[in-house]
């Protein structure tokens, strides 16, 4: 899961991802 987040705060990632995103900042990850 740690690589899925750190993915996520990927600029390309973000924008592909950006619901994740949202949650992945909830949770304080990025």
């Amino acid at each position: 899961m740690e690589i899925a987040i750190i993915a996520l705060c990927i600029p390309a990632g973000w924008a592909i991802s950006r619901p994740f995103v949202r949650i992945a900042e909830s949770f304080g990850y990025c």
